[in-house]
């Protein structure tokens, strides 16, 4: 357990970013289509993508960032989320 600059402990261990990405991809792939918005993903890395941290203040960020995106693209318009690789640093 880690304490962040807010006091907040985060529980954190190894966790995968594509498993995080594919799966919020499909629970907001009902919402997208409801507001007429294409929604994919473009996972550009090889092997699995591991990282350590917290799964759920990942999974919560990405998911803010992925419906954030849904509600201010207009009609028609294409959501896409890309997990890449850049040296050391994971790209979401």
């Amino acid at each position: 357990m880690v304490q962040d600059a807010l006091g907040l402990f985060l529980i954190t261990h190894e966790c995968c970013l594509n498993d995080i990405v594919s799966d919020l991809i499909e629970e907001f792939a009902a919402i997208a289509f409801s507001a007429k918005v294409t929604l994919t993903s473009a996972i550009r890395v090889e092997q699995p993508l591991n990282i350590v941290g917290d799964s759920e203040q990942l999974y919560r960020l990405v998911s803010n960032l992925i419906i954030n995106a849904i509600q201010y693209t207009p009609q028609f318009g294409k959501v896409t989320v890309v997990l890449a690789r850049s040296e050391n640093y994971a790209v979401i």
